[in-house]
């Protein structure tokens, strides 16, 4: 007996677990794959990659060491054995400003994958939302499926059809008809998007479909109408673009000195039973290179295409930032205005009753139902794109609360 209330408990307890992680929110599905293990373990090897590229980027030259050693065949006991340590000048004249690129870049790196998370987090988000919403209108179509197959089977029962019978039975077939292949689309489409949700190990939760629909319709542009380097990272990774341009360039622009290397020089020679050890300084450079002008010129067209390139990406980003912004103010209103699922599912269930009770024609009936799917596709996909374009301003355009 104990046993039994024991599993009877385990299940109960299951059963409340799965019930208090339900996921109500846009907040909490992103929340969900955010704190993913994949996610966690991606951002973890990323940042450590991060990290030693920078220390590589910042760690100082290392000098030149060459050794020659030179012997005697008859007579090996007579040697000469010559060590060079030099130092390319260059090299350390440019420490400061190789120093300065580095450290833009590293910021740059952080920034772009920050946004490249991003866009898997809203990628993945919307997947997981489609694959609810699509859930939602199968078990919909589902619905129809079963209230336009008895329609059919009651007037093909019919011993004595009339024209506009055949008319109606033939209308009601080619409606069956269109809606197994809806469903079968949906069913791929969901299988798709599952693929995608595969890569990550998610809790088994369920999508609080009614609720969600809700949320999206009291969904306002409120807070995302100005945009700005101080709040968008899409134009914060423009930013460190451009800095990191001018940085490389005025690294490549700091004059050389020739390739100029310098350092101390050791030898010790060896004849007749007698050593003797040399020190002093070697010297190492190219022939100098009087006319710099080509390569200043370079380095200035290198800068103006960094900031031209800079200006242009800020106007595309400003412009998707105010598209975006409409988007959203033009079917989060849509979604306000439209009538509720439920209210359209209680009209086309009364005209279902009326239909069989010979109230209402039959093309009358027909055409309630096509335009009931139709509504639920047209209000499925404001809905979709009221969600992925309030993904995309809160993800990268305006100040970043939600990744």
């Amino acid at each position: 007996m104990w046993k039994t209330a024991f599993c009877l408990g385990m299940l109960l307890s299951l059963e409340a677990r799965a019930m208090s992680c339900n996921v109500k929110s846009i907040d909490d599905v992103t929340a969900m794959f955010k704190n993913s293990p994949q996610e966690k373990q991606y951002q973890e090897v990323n940042l450590l990659l991060i990290e030693r590229a920078k220390l590589k980027n910042v760690l100082r030259a290392r000098p030149e060491l060459s050794a020659s050693f030179d012997a005697d065949k008859s007579k090996f006991k007579n040697n000469e054995l010559t060590v060079e340590l030099l130092f390319n000048i260059d090299e350390y004249r440019k420490y400061g400003l190789q120093k300065e690129a580095a450290a833009v870049e590293a910021e740059l790196k952080i920034i772009e994958n920050r946004n490249s998370s991003i866009e898997r987090l809203i990628d993945s988000s919307l997947a997981y939302f489609k694959v609810a919403q699509n859930s939602h209108f199968n078990k919909k179509i589902e619905t129809l499926l079963s209230t336009v197959r008895s329609s059919e089977e009651a007037y093909s029962k019919r011993s004595i059809r009339s024209r506009d019978d055949e008319i109606v039975l033939n209308s009601l077939r080619l409606l069956k008809d269109n809606l197994i292949l809806k469903k079968t689309m949906l069913e791929d489409q969901i299988a798709s998007d599952q693929a995608i949700l595969a890569n990550f190990e998610l809790p088994t939760c369920d999508l609080d479909y009614g609720n969600l629909s809700k949320t999206l319709s009291d969904i306002s542009v409120e807070g995302f109408t100005s945009i700005n380097d101080s709040n968008s990272l899409k134009l914060q990774e423009l930013k460190f673009k451009e800095q990191f341009v001018f940085k490389s360039a005025d690294f490549e622009a700091k004059n050389r000195l020739s390739n100029f290397k310098i350092g101390p020089v050791f030898s010790r020679e060896v004849s007749q039973g007698e050593t003797e050890h040399r020190f002093g300084v070697g010297l190492s450079m190219d022939l100098p290179t009087f006319d710099n002008s080509a390569n200043g010129q370079f380095n200035e067209a290198v800068k103006l295409a960094g900031v031209g390139e800079s200006v242009r990406s800020k106007n595309v980003a400003i412009n998707q930032h105010k598209y975006l912004v409409e988007r959203l103010k033009k079917y989060a209103g849509i979604l306000k205005q439209i009538n509720s699922t439920q209210k359209v599912e209680g009209h086309i269930m009364k005209m279902k009753k009326s239909f069989d009770m010979g109230v209402i024609s039959p093309l009358v009936y027909l055409d309630s139902y096509r335009s009931y799917v139709d509504y639920l596709e047209t209000s499925q996909e404001a809905q979709l794109r009221v969600f992925e374009t309030y993904l995309k301003l809160r993800g990268a355009y305006v100040e970043n609360t939600i990744f």
